[in-house]
């Protein structure tokens, strides 16, 4: 702190106590950019204390753990650690970034994070632990964040997340914003949906394992791994969009990627895309729906995608794995997608 001082001028008519506030008005500034100092200078005095209050208040984001690990510089960390950090600027945050790596610490620090955050308005939980164990925490505390305006769950488990999503489908109703990523959808479509009516963006994928196909030999009992493909079934696909189009009518963004093992009836979704294009303000849209067979030329889109004509307001339009419909050319030309697609 000594060079830090050093470096200070303060004017001859400055009395004992404005020297005081100025320099402490300096360390703030400078303890603002260096937290360790910050959580240090807090043990010095109540006045201290007081004043490095005000520097928490600039903390509006967490990544935990990392957020928590920089500023206490402690490695490792544990939940108490991460709830006391949520102690001292909880109130202040509005965006969380958490990495669940078990229940029992997900359920502390998630409890904290309810009592904690009022002003908390994104949340978006990364984790592999087993689908009772989510799902538990979903139905726990779902209803404690429904003033959560955007949510994303980036579940790496391979197993089912049915009655946790169906938690949050019934909680979320201030949702602006949601975002699933997982390795196995749940048997019924409903429980994709939060119940919000100011949802506007939207996004659903199915995800692959990283090395599919691959076989891999244990080196102690010579056993081997087999990788599966990641499918929903046909009917799912429709029975999605099909739902897709009673809700959420102020959508403006919509990404969607779904393997299933066999083709899909395109005309009828077809059908359910026309709605949505014409009854939503949609500006992008990002699309991907594969069947996994062993003919490769049978792919989606030449006639489900000829609902693009009906996009009016459509400036962004990402396609994965899909066949364009051969009169897309003419599509566009008819359509104001033209004018407006970047």
């Amino acid at each position: 702190m000594s060079c830090f001082f050093a470096n200070c001028y303060l004017p001859e008519n400055y009395s004992s106590f404005d020297v005081y506030l100025g320099t402490a008005l300096q360390v703030y500034f400078y303890v603002n950019a260096n937290r360790r100092c910050r959580v240090r200078l807090e043990r010095v005095s109540m006045t201290w204390k007081r004043l490095l209050n005000i520097s928490w208040q600039n903390i509006t984001f967490a990544d935990i753990p990392s957020t928590v690990t920089n500023s206490f510089q402690i490695r490792p960390i544990d939940d108490h650690h991460v709830c006391g950090f949520l102690q001292k600027c909880g109130r202040y945050l509005r965006y969380i970034d958490f990495f669940i790596p078990h229940v029992n610490i997900g359920r502390h620090v998630l409890f904290s994070i309810c009592q904690r955050c009022v002003n908390l308005r994104e949340l978006r939980l990364i984790t592999d632990v087993n689908g009772c164990a989510m799902t538990n925490l979903l139905k726990e505390y779902s209803h404690q964040l429904a003033q959560l305006q955007a949510l994303s769950i980036s579940y790496q488990a391979q197993d089912e997340l049915y009655n946790g999503m169906r938690a949050v489908a019934r909680s979320m109703t201030e949702l602006r914003s949601f975002r699933l990523d997982c390795y196995t959808m749940p048997a019924n479509v409903s429980a994709l949906f939060p119940n919000s009516p100011h949802m506007k963006i939207y996004s659903i994928l199915l995800k692959q394992p990283a090395n599919i196909g691959v076989s891999s030999s244990s080196l102690t009992g010579g056993s081997t791994v087999q990788y599966e493909c990641k499918y929903v079934r046909p009917e799912f696909v429709i029975d999605f969009f099909a739902y897709l189009g009673d809700v959420y009518l102020e959508l403006e963004q919509l990404d969607i990627s779904f393997d299933t093992n066999y083709p899909v009836n395109e005309e009828k979704i077809y059908h359910n895309l026309r709605m949505i294009g014409t009854t939503r303000a949609l500006k992008r849209l990002n699309l991907r729906i594969a069947a996994l067979l062993d003919n490769n030329t049978e792919w989606f889109g030449t006639r489900a995608l000829e609902a693009l004509a009906y996009f009016p307001t459509l400036t962004h339009l990402s396609l994965w794995t899909c066949a364009l419909p051969f009169d897309l050319p003419y599509i566009l030309a008819k359509s104001p997608l033209a004018n407006n697609l970047t």
